[in-house]
């Protein structure tokens, strides 16, 4: 009688160690059994493989296709099994483009129309050289509105030269004027911008502030002689712009805008009212948070 009792034993022994050993395999088997109305498989990219799930483990699932190939992914990227009955259209947003916040430098070449200068019920207009513009910019996109940005952006326009040049009289009896033109400028912007593609065009507005300062030389000449007359001055003003242009997503970290803005403040500078308009053509990077 103990004989028997070793030899059951260790047959038991035997069927519970061949059971652990195909356990894995019965449950692969079962969970595939369980999913007859699986006709795809939605990735975390929005992608979606169309096809029946002949294998599915918590490493890998493999699909067979509808034109009978067999694919297999990985586990961790399988976003949801889509059923009879539910849409096998892709997912209308990568992953990428859930999250909102981004940041970004940007440069531009400015062409400026004329300065209107007015004075004691007297105006004049200036030329001014062209010159560049660098700034930062930071932005979020309304997840309930996903064409719908909102950004906060400094910029600095380096000097415009305004070369001497008369602006009032002529020859012995005249009025001439050189100097430069510096601004720093803080502008919060509303950019309406396709939400879906790699080409996304956009348009916008934006309200701020400029921090205008001019320098230079006023030049008097009466009768022959010429008296110079130094100034030095600089007003804060409110600002506006308008912007349209288009941006390239690269890859899910990083975008360039290529656009166009027109820019407008007119500050009070000592007593001089000055308007001040510039066309820019702005380059930028943008990164966008992960």
């Amino acid at each position: 009688m103990k004989i028997k009792r070793v030899v059951l034993s260790r047959n038991g022994l035997l069927l519970i160690l061949a059971a652990l050993l195909l356990y894995p395999f019965t449950f692969t088997a079962a969970l595939a059994q369980e999913m007859p109305d699986v006709i795809g498989v939605r990735m975390t990219d929005g992608s979606v493989i169309e096809g029946a799930v002949i294998k599915a483990t918590a490493e890998v699932v493999t699909i067979r296709t509808k034109d009978g190939q067999i694919v297999t992914r990985k586990f961790s990227d399988v976003d949801n099994f889509i059923k009879t009955g539910e849409s096998l259209k892709p997912a209308p947003r990568t992953r990428y483009e859930e999250s909102p916040f981004y940041a970004g430098v940007f440069g531009a070449y400015v062409l400026t129309d004329k300065a209107k200068v007015q004075i004691a019920g007297e105006s004049f207009k200036t030329d001014l050289d062209d010159t560049w513009m660098m700034g930062i910019k930071f932005g979020a996109n309304i997840p309930s509105a996903p064409f719908c940005n909102l950004e906060i952006e400094y910029n600095h326009i380096f000097s415009h030269d305004a070369p001497l040049q008369t602006i009032a009289g002529s020859g012995a009896n005249s009025l001439q004027v050189q100097g430069d033109i510096d601004m720093n400028n803080l502008m919060f912007n509303l950019v309406l911008r396709y939400p879906a593609g790699n080409f996304r065009p956009y348009l916008g507005a934006g309200i701020g502030w400029s921090r205008f300062e001019v320098g230079g030389t006023f030049r008097a000449v009466i009768g022959g002689t010429t008296t110079n007359l130094p100034f030095d001055a600089q007003d804060d003003a409110f600002a506006f712009q308008v912007l349209a242009g288009l941006n390239y997503r690269i890859d899910r970290l990083f975008s360039v805008d290529a656009g166009y803005r027109y820019f407008i403040t007119e500050p009070k500078v000592g007593d001089f009212d000055i308007r001040y308009q510039a066309h820019m053509f702005t380059l930028g990077l943008n990164y966008h948070f992960w």
